[in-house]
């Protein structure tokens, strides 16, 4: 008996020892979860942020990833999306349990929608969509319906709706109308002015709104489009440079994303120069913001390695970042390219090896360079234009020429055009005297002569000639070469022929003193480099203040910085219209259905050593 006793006691005393029952995680959910719903309900979102945060201290990390998710999505609900957006910026899926990166993902697809990123919702959507369960079916078809909605239509249809209630009471405001109809794409106003079922005193708005898309980007063109609109509705009373300030003022409002990440070349990279001056391209147009518009700019220096771009990409992404402009080397573009992962929409300094692989990431992934063969492709277009058929291609003998040769051949021919002889000279030499005889049939015009003479039996006094079945040349030539072969090419009879190259046969900006030799040359140059515009003043002022802006080639690479900068607010618009166009100072950018930014070109003859526009 007293051993049972002894038992008893000792049982006794370890239930008396053992932990009281403790609050279970799920009802602590519960419990903060109910007080942060009650105070969104009510509207008192900052107060539900500071609470939700008072209450995570002290959680395990996974509950307190749980417990953001689940404010977030009723934030998210509430049409909150800046709230949002702070609880799901640090979220993982790796650090959630079961459904709960998939509802991490859902939460991402939706904000989108509320920024109306339909590119970054549809490609959310589209990576979880074969492994969602029942209990997340009914959200998923749900964002997924309002992603099929069309925001154009939807935004047309409103904007129509509301002006004509406004017409039938009183005249319309002016700024209502730009404020109503100015983000529609210009293929669609321009189907409004067509329709005969809109109303006659609504005809000059849509006219207004479309004239604006038309020049929407192109300072220089836009005054002289708005003051014929006002020459065709002399009655709307208003006028043309009133509308040109509203639209200045609007455009000063696009802002670009508020966290840029900028892939660079490091000091020890092969491109730090080309590197510093993108850099500076993207400061000085930053720098020209109003200090409280400013995004803030985040700087990743990386290596040659291509691998090293995916690790920067993955910090910037760690970082916050809304955005990633680079990296420059076309290795480094395709490694990101194939990573795959377009969480981060990335604006490419290069165009990938594969220029379809963009195509993977609609709206996520673009691409925009300096290529010299787009400038080829862009001069086989005008020789075309032009009348030419038949054309002889000199090029460097080494692989720029070449690329840059083929490019032009390829475009020429798809028109119709022959290429009768592709020849390359080596970069070495000056005297290209026996290189262009053979070019110009001259050496078998020589021969014709002697075969004459040996026939006569006696001297013949003859002059060789060029061969008479070419109408145009293309030089794929640098600026130091392109100067030496012109002279050459007219010494030995090629004076009347078309001679056409790339921009690169210009040494930067056209000089008089040094560029005489070109004369008669027609060649694409971007804004930046030509003597007159706004960008010819900004290009003036840069040189001055960056030293590096000597060299032709990092100048051009300023001025990319410079316009990637200026894209980043546009972007989204480009895809929704393909009409609009940034008059930028590396030229007229577009972007393409496959991603790419496609660069159109002014170009110039070269008379007396200055660019004359053609």
């Amino acid at each position: 008996m007293p051993r049972l006793l002894l038992v008893l006691i000792c049982l006794l005393a370890v239930v008396a020892c053992a932990p009281q029952p403790m609050v279970r995680p799920a009802e602590v959910d519960r419990e903060i979860t109910r007080q942060v719903s009650d105070l969104i309900q009510s509207g008192e979102y900052a107060r539900a942020l500071d609470e939700l945060q008072a209450r995570l201290s002290g959680l395990d990390p996974a509950e307190k990833a749980r417990l953001k998710l689940g404010a977030a999505e009723q934030f998210l609900a509430a049409r909150r999306p800046m709230e949002a957006r702070r609880l799901l910026a640090d979220l993982k899926p790796d650090a959630l349990d079961g459904n709960d990166g998939l509802r991490l993902t859902l939460a991402r697809a939706e904000l989108a929608l509320l920024d109306r990123d339909t590119a970054t919702a549809r490609w959310l959507l589209e990576q979880i969509e074969a492994e969602l369960p029942a209990s997340l079916q009914a959200r998923y078809q749900s964002l997924r319906q309002r992603l099929g909605q069309q925001p154009s239509e939807e935004t047309a249809n409103d904007a129509i709706e509301a002006l004509t209630a406004v017409l039938a009471e009183e005249s319309i405001d002016p700024e209502l109308a730009f404020a109503l109809l100015i983000d529609l794409p210009l293929p669609r106003l321009e189907e409004l002015m067509r329709d005969p079922r809109q109303p006659r005193a609504l005809r000059p708005w849509l006219d207004l709104a479309a004239t604006a898309r038309s020049a929407l980007l192109d300072p220089e063109r836009l005054p002289a489009a708005l003051a014929e609109w006002e020459a065709r509705h002399p009655q709307s009373g208003y006028p043309a440079a009133e509308a040109e300030e509203w639209l200045a003022a609007w455009r000063q409002l696009q802002l670009p994303p508020a966290r840029v990440a900028l892939i660079l070349p490091s000091a020890e990279s092969s491109l730090a120069r080309p590197g510093r001056a993108v850099r500076d391209g993207v400061l000085s147009r930053w720098s020209r913001m109003p200090p409280d518009l400013r995004p803030e700019l985040m700087f990743f220096y990386i290596d040659d390695d291509p691998d090293a771009a995916i690790d920067a990409w993955y910090a910037a992404r760690e970082a916050g970042a809304d955005q990633v402009v680079g990296p420059l080397q076309r290795p480094q573009v395709d490694r990101l390219v194939e990573l795959g992962d377009a969480s981060v929409p990335v604006l490419f300094l290069n165009h990938p090896e594969d220029a379809r692989e963009l195509a993977r990431f609609p709206g996520l992934a673009n691409s925009y360079a300096l290529t010299p063969e787009e400038e080829a492709e862009l001069v086989a277009v005008r020789a075309l234009v032009e009348g030419h058929t038949r054309a002889l291609v000199l090029g460097q003998r080494n692989d720029w020429g070449e690329r840059v040769g083929e490019a032009f051949s390829e475009i020429f021919r798809a028109g119709d055009g022959d290429i009768l002889r592709d020849m390359a000279y080596p970069i070495d030499q000056v005297d290209h005297s026996i290189l262009l005889e053979v070019l110009l049939e001259l050496d078998r015009s020589r021969e014709r002569g002697n075969r004459l003479a040996e026939t006569l039996d006696m001297p013949v006094e003859f002059e060789p000639t060029r061969r008479t079945d070419v109408d145009v040349i293309f030089l794929a030539a640098r600026a130091g070469d392109a100067r030496a072969l012109t002279p050459q090419l007219k010494f030995f009879g090629a004076g009347d022929l078309a001679v056409m190259a790339t921009s690169h046969a210009l040494a930067g900006a056209p000089d008089p003193r040094r560029d005489q030799d070109l004369d008669g040359m027609l060649l694409p140059v971007a804004p930046w480099f030509l003597d007159e515009g706004q960008a010819a003043t900004e290009r003036r002022v840069a040189t001055r203040r960056y030293e590096s802006l000597d060299n032709p080639a990092l100048s051009r690479l300023f001025a990319l910085g410079v316009d990637a900068f200026d894209l980043l607010p546009w972007l989204e618009r480009m895809r929704e219209d393909p009409t609009l166009y940034l008059a930028g100072l590396t030229g007229r950018l577009r972007l393409t259905e496959s991603g790419r930014i496609e660069r159109d070109l002014p170009f110039v003859r070269i008379i007396d050593g200055q660019a004359v526009p053609q």
